[in-house]
């Protein structure tokens, strides 16, 4: 860590600010600088990308590993990058040969995926991929059972695909079959699986097969267990879903909200939200991170494993700790970035997918460090059992 991060870290880097509200939109587009790939976590299915099925509780590096990554993604089981060429890498779990037809079950180290070039950035669904290009358009290709493909139907597509209706998309998220899309002057789309209404609030239970629109005026977007939330221009926050651990600040704790509702912050100004499968991370503008819902693995980083509700106390969900400009959220395990690339973690690390070897469980934000002064990291993507980061160039 350098002196000067040092410095405000210990003086209270929660007071240090993010960036201004009227450069909030940057957020959606998480451009980021090149760099090489680590992984760490479980690896039955290859999803390390390391050649073998051996896991690891320490960053390693993928076999071939490119040195130029700007984008990562995973979902604990198949991982994928963007290389700075524009070209998509993908490796780990193959079901059915729809990720990368030419490989078995599992691919065991990054290969292109062929016929994708001028990408920007990719997301993985449940065993579903999406690529987003310079341009703003998508494509898709994967399981298609609930329409989480966007094409109109719900067959499988082994050779990706782009998605018509959609254009100026700069940033798309996916969860299990739900999957959400938002473009540069902040108009927000949903579709795939709906049985939370997590995909198109206040719509029927059944399968959404093509991007519908549900918000505008929205600079970031999340979903995660069976629930979604978006970020305004304006830096309130709106969910809808299932209720888990009443993270959209409802009684019962199992209710499906059906229609965005605004979750509680006060007066403060959120820039970016990250949903797992049981709790949820804001990061605030001039002030830290928050964050809410089950706690089961520490994944609120809160020193114990009380659950917090959304709504409550403003002051009791305040984590202390580094001033976040990345945070990425999947199961029970929380990745984030600092604005002086540090590297922080928290949460469920019982496959070591922290990167920390030892603690089944880290309950406190612990500052991850590669044996480097200077070197850090560029982007984050948890998978819940498996993570991937992209480094600064060596």
């Amino acid at each position: 860590m350098s002196g000067r991060r040092r410095a405000l870290l210990l003086a209270g880097g929660l007071a240090v600010t993010l960036s201004a509200p009227a450069a909030h939109a940057e957020i959606a587009v998480r451009s980021f600088a090149s760099g090489p790939v680590l992984t760490a976590g479980l690896n039955s299915s290859g999803q390390l990308g390391t050649g073998t099925t051996t896991d690891s509780t320490l960053f390693v590096a993928p076999v071939g590993s490119p040195k130029s990554a700007t984008s990562v993604a995973t979902n604990g089981t198949t991982s994928a990058a963007v290389r700075s060429d524009g070209t998509v890498i993908v490796w780990g779990a193959n079901p059915s040969g729809l990720i990368l037809p030419s490989a078995g079950a599992t691919i065991l180290s990054p290969t292109v995926v062929p016929g994708l070039s001028g990408m920007r950035s990719v997301a993985v669904g449940g065993a579903s991929l999406y690529a987003v290009s310079t341009a703003g358009q998508v494509w898709s290709w994967g399981t298609n059972d609930q329409g989480q493909l966007g094409l109109g139907d719900t067959a499988a597509r082994s050779v990706p695909t782009q998605v018509s209706g959609l254009s100026g998309i700069v940033r798309v998220v996916s969860s299990g079959g739900t999957v959400l899309a938002v473009t540069g002057g902040g108009t927000m789309y949903g579709w795939g699986d709906n049985s939370t209404r997590a995909a198109v609030p206040s719509s029927a239970t059944v399968a959404v097969t093509r991007p519908t629109t549900i918000g505008s005026s929205i600079v970031g977007i999340t979903t995660g267990g069976g629930a979604s939330f978006t970020t305004t221009t304006s830096g309130t926050v709106r969910g809808w879903g299932l209720n888990t651990c009443r993270r959209l600040g409802t009684d019962p704790a199992t209710t499906v909200v059906t229609s965005p509702r605004t979750l509680d912050f006060g007066t403060r100004f959120v820039n970016d939200v990250s949903a797992g499968a049981t709790s949820a991370v804001a990061i605030m503008h001039g002030g830290g991170i928050r964050t809410w819902g089950c706690n089961t693995k520490g994944e609120l980083g809160r020193t114990t494993t009380a659950s917090v509700a959304a709504e409550g106390d403003a002051k009791a969900r305040t984590v202390a700790g580094p001033n976040i400009v990345e945070v990425s959220v999947a199961g029970q395990s929380v990745l984030v970035r600092d604005r002086y690339k540090g590297f922080w973690v928290w949460g469920d690390n019982a496959h070591g997918q922290l990167g920390l070897t030892g603690p089944a469980m880290v309950t406190v934000p612990t500052e991850v460090t590669f044996g480097v002064v200077g070197m850090g990291v560029q982007t984050v993507a948890a998978g819940g059992v498996a993570s991937v980061i992209v480094r600064e160039r060596t």
